[in-house]
């Protein structure tokens, strides 16, 4: 069976003011089976609602302050192929809709289209911004064309064009114009030439051309990409002045085991004729490989080094899922917690019946609608679950101790006694016949 293809729009999918997620399966699922166009046996799908939390410390408050947070919406089985995108940021105490991006798919499960949207608060609706159309190309596993379009007058209007040009042996791109739209038509801009090593792949070269007054391409800049027999690179950056080519910035990159470990940005000083370092980027990695520290320094002129500016920590699951990344700033000799993002997610069971071909489907398992994130100590209820006969609340902290268990009914609305102090759990509903509904909650 093809991938969900079609598009999705969320009616009502997130509210302000720490409102409950919504998921309308029922509609999601019809959307699918209309865009397969196929009858279908019965088929149980995962879809997979993942979540982050960013908070920022506010020094003078002595406390964490929400800022912004933001959902992905896929199919589990389905890892990386995200179908909506969702971001909100937290103003005067309460969540606000901020962007939000639809991907759209071909019948191969490549990228078709990404539409954004911005919310228009006196409106209290979503309004169209931006699309970006794909045209891919599977033997290179890239783009051969990007169109981007912005929404004006109702209606959607062209405004910038990518096409790249691709060796017709080894399929890396050789050639990428980018293309205006003026007077209703395509004017070149821009232009980048590639140089690829046909032995390892790897460009060696970019010249950067731009268009001039006249409205022709002129070159602008080159950057040149040494690799050393010890797998390093050194990216040279010139830029054309008075006929001639400068020296004007370059990176130094070092590996080991095929990963980035440290990174020196320097830029070249035409009065003193030498390079001088600016930022150094250093990363250490997990023993699966990834990443588990990024600190970033900046070259300090009067003590002639580098001294710590920030570092970004990342925190994982057993399963190697990005729990949470933690940021720190380095003031006065020291580091001082700045922020942090938590990641967690919401799994949903579903089964599809289409009913011997007929485009209906029953959605098994419903969505519990609950406000999330919760108050610590409150009480909260789930509505509109639909359960056959008696069912089961579970509540577990993140090292998977049950902390509540609770038998319910579909007579009444669940109302659970939380008592719990901030932080992350799971909550798991289960029915009679042993399907099961769990969502990660935030209790803050």
């Amino acid at each position: 069976m093809n991938k969900f293809i079609t598009s999705l729009f969320l009616i009502g999918l997130f509210y302000t003011n720490v409102q409950a997620q919504e998921i309308d399966f029922q509609s999601l699922l019809q959307k699918h089976y209309n865009a397969e166009m196929e009858a279908l046996v019965v088929d149980t799908e995962v879809w997979r609602v993942d979540s982050t939390y960013c908070w920022t410390n506010d020094a003078l408050a002595g406390e964490e302050v929400p800022t912004v947070r933001s959902y992905n919406l896929e199919f589990s089985e389905y890892s990386g192929q995200i179908l909506q995108e969702e971001r909100q940021q937290y103003i005067d105490g309460a969540w606000i809709n901020s962007l939000r991006t639809e991907y759209i798919y071909d019948d191969n499960d490549y990228k078709q289209e990404t539409i954004d949207e911005g919310w228009l608060p006196q409106e209290s609706a979503w309004e169209f911004t931006n699309k970006n159309i794909f045209n891919f190309n599977a033997s290179a596993n890239d783009f051969n064309d990007i169109t981007n379009q912005n929404w004006e007058n109702e209606a959607w209007n062209n405004r910038s064009q990518t096409i790249n040009t691709f060796h017709p042996i080894h399929f890396k791109a050789t050639q990428s114009d980018n293309y205006l739209w003026e007077d209703n038509t395509w004017v070149l801009d821009n232009r980048f030439y590639f140089s690829i090593n046909i032995n390892t792949l790897l460009t060696q070269g970019v010249l950067f051309q731009k268009r001039n007054e006249m409205g022709v391409l002129t070159n602008l800049s080159r950057t040149f990409n040494y690799h050393d027999e010890m797998g390093n690179d050194t990216l040279t950056t010139y830029e054309l002045n008075n006929g001639g080519w400068y020296f004007t910035s370059r990176i130094q990159k070092e590996f080991e085991n095929g990963k980035d470990v440290l990174r020196t940005e320097q830029s070249y000083s035409v009065i003193d004729m030498a390079w001088t370092n600016t930022i150094q980027t250093q990363t250490d990695y997990t023993p699966s490989g990834k990443q588990e520290l990024i600190t970033v320094s900046s070259w300090n002129v009067q003590e002639n080094a580098f001294v710590p500016s920030y570092r970004t920590s990342y925190s994982y699951d057993a399963a190697d899922n990005l729990t949470e990344f933690t940021t720190d700033l380095f003031q006065d000799g020291t580091w001082v917690y700045n922020g942090r993002c938590q990641i967690f997610w919401s799994e949903y069971e579903v089964e599809v019946d289409p009913g011997g071909g007929t485009a209906t489907t029953d959605v098994i398992l419903q969505d519990c609608k609950i406000a999330n994130p919760l108050e610590a100590g409150s009480s909260f209820s789930c509505s509109d679950w639909d359960i056959d006969g008696i069912g089961t609340v579970e509540i577990y902290d993140l090292s998977g101790r049950m902390l509540a268990l609770q038998t319910v009914s579909n007579q009444n609305d669940i109302e659970v006694k939380s008592g719990l102090n901030t932080g992350f759990y799971t909550l798991v509903l289960r029915d009679a016949r042993g399907l099961v509904w769990r969502k990660r909650v935030v209790v803050q």
